[in-house]
């Protein structure tokens, strides 16, 4: 019997899985994916060596909890490409506007080959046989003496305690807890909206970064259009050049290929015949995915106020924690409330 069971093995679960492991706790984490990573999702690039992020990328010197783990990782960062001129546009039919990236700003940084370098290390820390893939969790029993721990696969596992970062509004949905939640607690689940759950994040990669020698950052912002805002994102050895963003909520009406040749045709508008003829295209659209998105998820208008009190206190006589990202009050969403959530919950079963 493990003394904790984790479910989810994205951010969250594995580094709460990293310092209960690193205490001598018999740790294990379940999760449904065939993958680990969760919203981390880096894929190969179809060209180069590169990795293109279809989940969270960036991160500052202000997120200090996750760039303590990065280092104590022993992790490589370099900073975000911001070097020329940035691009706004208003309306189609208006002249895009250059801007100066101010200088002296923060630099924001990501990891070398990409954000799953993050996961993979979390999870090449922990003991082989320590992550079940493929396994989801349907059912908690808070018995006399243990919590029973129902699958997918039919297995009835028990453990002393269960860490859930399952993200809160589905968990009503996806997970019959006995006893059930307090219901004031579970509105608070249902109302608390997955950070990027609304998101259709895209990538186009080119076979050289023609905006820079343009004298361009390859960042861009857009009020009209499909494509919402984009980045730079080469790889750091410099093998594979693409540009990243996020896409307007019209997109989610869209097929992929809609997609494909509306944000090609957008930017072949904005820089010319150079951007026509792409050599891949990629998107991720969070909102069809079913261990991310809610049903029903609608697009956010501002970003939520994360980190509730009644999602950070200890269930069941402190033996049911929940955790990720969103219940964190510091830089709830991010990477960075995903690595103190975990924090938080490995200090409350460390005592």
């Amino acid at each position: 019997m493990k003394e904790v069971i984790i479910i989810g093995a994205g951010i969250s679960g594995l580094t709460a899985a990293y310092h209960l492991h690193k205490a001598g706790i018999d740790v294990c984490i379940l999760e449904a994916r065939d993958r680990i990573g969760g919203r981390v999702q880096s894929i190969p690039a179809a060209y180069g060596d590169g990795l293109i992020e279809m989940g969270p990328t960036w991160f500052g010197e202000k997120h200090q909890q996750l760039c303590a783990l990065v280092d104590e990782l022993g992790l490589q960062r370099f900073p975000q490409y911001e070097k020329g001129k940035g691009i706004y546009q208003v309306m189609s039919f208006v002249k895009p506007q250059l801007f100066d990236i101010p200088a002296g700003q923060e630099p924001y940084y990501r990891l070398h080959p990409g954000t799953r370098a993050l996961t993979d290390a979390l999870a090449d820390f922990l003991p082989q046989g320590s992550i079940q893939l493929n396994t989801g969790v349907t059912r908690l029993v808070n018995a006399p003496d243990v919590i029973e721990v129902h699958t997918n696969t039919s297995e009835v596992l028990k453990t002393q305690k269960v860490v859930s970062t399952i993200p809160l509004p589905l968990l009503p949905h996806v997970l019959v807890t006995e006893p059930a939640l307090p219901e004031p607690l579970l509105d608070r689940l249902r109302t608390t909206q997955t950070w990027m759950s609304d998101s259709i994040k895209f990538a186009v990669e080119y076979d050289r970064p023609w905006w820079r020698e343009m004298g361009l950052a390859g960042q861009m912002m857009q009020q009209s259009g499909l494509i919402k805002e984009m980045h730079d994102h080469c790889d750091l050895p410099g093998t594979t050049f693409s540009l990243m963003g996020f896409l307007h909520a019209g997109g989610l009406h869209m097929r992929f290929k809609k997609r494909r040749a509306t944000v090609v045709k957008e930017l072949t508008q904005l820089f010319g015949d150079v951007a026509a003829t792409p050599l891949y295209y990629y998107d991720k659209n969070w909102t069809s995915d079913p261990l991310t998105a809610e049903p029903g998820v609608q697009p956010m208008r501002f970003k939520p106020a994360y980190g509730h009190p009644a999602l950070q206190e200890p269930l069941w006589d402190n033996r049911l924690f929940l955790s990720g990202a969103e219940t964190s009050d510091h830089y709830g969403g991010y990477m960075e409330g995903a690595v103190s959530s975990a924090h938080r919950v490995a200090e409350h079963i460390l005592g």
